[in-house]
């Protein structure tokens, strides 16, 4: 409960802070307003990034559009503006929008050039991480290590030593990236924690940062799946679906769609027209490419790369024990579907019953928190 009220103190504080700043109103005139619609453009600017670095203005306006960019999932205007950032911006951001051109180029499925930005990013955050008393480069390097690791699902370097330093990051970076922490409990299987975490920075952060908030609404749903409430599940994947039709948010569902376990699937019917299920699941076919890619460079297991998005999602449920029956009413096909789609898991990953995929399952969880290449 003290926690929770210097919590409280400090969004007063910064809150404040932020209404005696002052932008140059011209310059959001030259923003593209179809990028920007429906955001709260400076309180994203202002609140976030003036903790992350001293910036120009012009940098600030190309750093925003680069996280609308990619929360919509336009990959080509993302990197475009990540490389003029690596290019043109100060050390912090400069890094912040290397670590972004690297979950682009995963996200495009080439994985062998993210792997690129990656040994780059190893190099440049250790850099960080050494300068302990510089708050920006430090602030900068957690986030940008749980960006890397969200999206290869292993930590980079020492992440707990990097988490030490956590109290010095400022508030507005911290209230931006909140889920990011709470991704990172839940792929480390700690669900309540990622759920509760979810649910206190949903708290927090208002109705001008729809970004964060589909991502936490995603994290909050894949949490009560694997924790077995799937009707709360559904109501809060409904929850980031309406944010996803406002504001044209596609990168959660595609980011977590390991951890949603069929929930865009099964809310296809009374969601969205098949059009949109179609290009929801070649971006995750492309994400997942590039994914795979990316870990076979890091020397970490890839166990499912062979499954189809359905064999995926039917192996998974098992994994957490669930019957076929109730596999297929989730999924939306018969149980005879399902038994097929399970035949075909088996022989893809050499196992003969539901106790051996549920044992591989838990094996791979407890794959190393490091890349061998770099051992």
């Amino acid at each position: 409960m003290e926690e929770e009220q210097l919590v409280g103190e400090a969004l007063t504080a910064e809150m404040a802070a932020i209404e005696t700043d002052r932008l140059d109103e011209a310059l959001f005139e030259r923003i593209d307003p179809n990028m920007v619609e429906g955001w709260d453009i400076k309180r994203i600017l202002w609140r976030v990034f003036r903790d992350a670095g001293e910036l120009n203005h012009e940098n600030l306006i190309v750093l925003a559009e680069l996280e609308i960019s990619y929360c919509r999932c336009d990959y080509d205007a993302a990197l475009e503006r990540a490389n003029y950032l690596i290019e043109h911006a100060d050390a912090p951001i400069a890094l912040y929008a290397r670590t972004m051109r690297m979950n682009i180029m995963v996200a495009r499925g080439d994985g062998e050039q993210a792997y690129e930005d990656l040994l780059v990013l190893k190099e440049k955050c250790a850099l960080g991480l050494a300068q302990t008393d510089d708050v920006q480069m430090l602030s900068a390097s957690v986030v940008c290590a749980l960006r890397i690791e969200g999206t290869v699902m292993a930590s980079l370097f020492n992440l707990p030593r990097m988490i030490e330093g956590i109290d010095v990051i400022p508030v507005g970076l911290k209230l931006y990236f909140g889920y990011l922490f709470a991704m990172r409990y839940l792929r480390l299987g700690r669900y309540h924690e990622a759920y509760g975490m979810a649910l206190a920075y949903q708290t927090i952060i208002n109705v001008r940062y729809p970004g964060s908030r589909t991502y936490l609404y995603c994290v909050e749903a894949s949490a009560k799946m694997i924790m077995g409430d799937v009707q709360e599940a559904r109501a809060l994947f409904d929850e980031a679906w309406k944010l996803k039709e406002e504001y044209g948010i596609l990168m959660p569902f595609i980011d977590l769609n390991y951890a949603l376990l069929g929930l865009t699937r099964m809310n296809r019917e009374e969601l969205a027209a098949p059009g949109e299920i179609q290009r929801i699941e070649k971006l995750i076919s492309s994400y997942s490419k590039g994914w795979y890619c990316l870990r076979k460079k890091c020397g970490l297991p890839v166990v499912t790369e062979a499954l189809t998005p359905l064999e995926s999602y039917a192996s998974e449920l098992v994994a957490l024990g669930w019957r076929n029956k109730e596999i297929a009413k989730h999924l939306l096909i018969s149980e005879s579907t399902v038994k097929h789609q399970l035949t075909s898991v088996y022989q893809k990953l050499h196992v003969t019953s539901r106790a051996d995929l549920q044992e591989l399952y838990r094996t791979a969880s407890k794959s190393p928190q490091g890349f061998d290449v770099w051992a």
